[in-house]
């Protein structure tokens, strides 16, 4: 059911008989298509039934266009049709995963949870049993009582009554949330993951790098925090590991918290003299293979995991967390600010920061010739847009000891030039504490916004 500013997800699951085993509410924020509701609400009882261990499962309703999708025997790729593959593959999780449209009396009692949790405005889930079940434990439970009219023999409909002790969290999400740091393998990346971890004792943290089996740094954490830290592999110039992650995510956690855009490339590799790299401070060193390497790793890159992640973090919003929304912090460098640039040079790298700052900025009062070269359209103006319970931010980590700022620190003040411990920190800070109208702000390490 939708509502305002949110949908309203209800489920039944009764056993062969049509006798009533369990119902499960849930209010999932954000502006949804009915259809997309409806794949949510789908997917939501699929994962019941599959992590009530009940086998062979029958999914009915009342959405012609959802059953028609899961029945297709190819896959639809808008929001609804990738949910869907995901009911698919819970269903024959259970065995002989089926799928019917029922008319839409037959699903009354689902309807009347949808209906009443639509009208809250906060985000929660509960689940009740007919029997204590593992799964129900520390969940919140509502009241529930036998009404005269029942949507089918054997059926339940519900009255739902909120409880004190729930209206101060919510047990849909874990203490603590989800967060994923993309380009996690070393250097800030991995100190994010790091003091996640350590900041956090019941935060779950996604790493995600091109080659885990090599990153030293992200295994050693993995033994340290196995069951709070997970590894999954990304190539941000290959969309379809990036679409491989976003499917992991789901379906491990089913939302997220925090997306951290951490990786980068400062300087491109030269291949006529290994060990060394090409540092542009002229036009006449500007190659285009460079420029389209530092387009695609800086700015295409960190966009394409945006948008597969935009799900997850819709779904997730502040649960879980002290924030009331989810947050994308997209690392990018002063000199891709054009108003603060002062001494060209570096154009790969700057201007390829300045196309990421521009996928994440609000609109400019700019010349038109600049206001081409943006994107078609830049995250954090569809999220306010749409109402999306998500803040994007754009940071600048100031000079880091790090791999790719190591060939060019000889110039660079002793006291300019940060661990990344410090600059992570400084970072965290700026994060976990944003404000809803900081949405597509570019700040430094300190604090300072910076100009675009």
């Amino acid at each position: 059911i939708l509502g305002e500013e949110g949908a309203g997800l209800g489920v039944v699951i009764r056993d062969s008989s049509g006798r009533f085993c369990l119902v499960a509410t849930k209010r999932v924020p954000g502006r949804w298509k009915v259809e997309e509701a409806e794949a949510l609400a789908a997917e939501f009882g699929a994962q019941m039934a599959v992590h009530g261990h009940f086998h062979n499962v029958v999914l009915e309703s009342d959405c012609q266009v959802l059953v028609h999708k899961l029945q297709a025997a190819h896959d639809f790729h808008d929001e609804a049709g990738v949910i869907c593959r995901n009911v698919r593959r819970l269903l024959l999780e259970s065995g002989e995963g089926s799928w019917h449209h029922i008319r839409r009396e037959a699903n009354e009692a689902a309807h009347i949870m949808a209906h009443a949790i639509s009208r809250w405005n906060d985000s929660f889930r509960c689940v009740v049993w007919k029997v204590v079940n593992p799964i129900s434990k520390g969940m919140k439970r509502f009241a529930v009582s036998r009404l005269p009219s029942m949507a089918r023999p054997g059926g339940l409909a519900l009255r739902l009554v909120r409880s004190a002790a729930f209206a101060s969290a919510s047990a849909a999400k874990p203490e603590g949330g989800v967060s994923m740091v993309q380009g996690a393998s070393r250097g800030i990346g991995l100190e994010f993951v790091k003091q996640l971890l350590e900041s956090n004792d019941n935060g779950r943290v996604v790493a995600t790098c091109r080659n885990p089996n090599g990153a030293t740094g992200l295994l050693e954490l993995k033994n340290k925090y196995a069951d709070r830290l997970n590894i999954f592999p990304l190539d941000l110039t290959a969309e379809n590991t990036i679409e491989a992650s976003a499917k992991s995510i789901r379906e491990q956690y089913g939302y997220l918290n925090l997306l951290v855009n951490a990786s980068g490339i400062l300087s491109i590799p030269n291949v006529l003299q290994p060990g060394s790299s090409l540092a542009e401070t002229t036009l006449s060193k500007v190659e285009k293979s460079s420029l389209m390497l530092a387009y695609e790793v800086n700015a295409v890159g960190p966009f394409l995991v945006i948008k597969h992640m935009w799900p997850l973090l819709k779904a997730g919003g502040g649960q879980g967390t002290e924030r009331d929304f989810a947050v994308v912090a997209s690392l990018s460098a002063r000199v891709g600010s054009i108003g603060d640039n002062k001494l060209g040079g570096w154009h790969s790298y700057r201007s390829s920061k300045s196309a990421l700052n521009q996928c994440m900025a609000p609109p400019l009062k700019l010349p038109r010739a600049i206001r081409c070269v943006s994107l078609s359209k830049n995250a954090s103006v569809e999220f306010g847009r749409k109402k999306d319970p998500i803040v994007c931010l754009v940071l600048h980590p100031g000079t880091v000891d790090t791999d790719l700022s190591r060939p060019f620190q000889k110039n660079v003040p002793k006291e300019k030039l940060f661990t990344t411990e410090f600059s992570v920190q400084k970072l965290l800070s700026i994060i976990n504490n944003a404000k809803a109208n900081d949405n597509g702000k570019f700040f430094a390490w300190d604090g300072q916004e910076i100009p675009w």
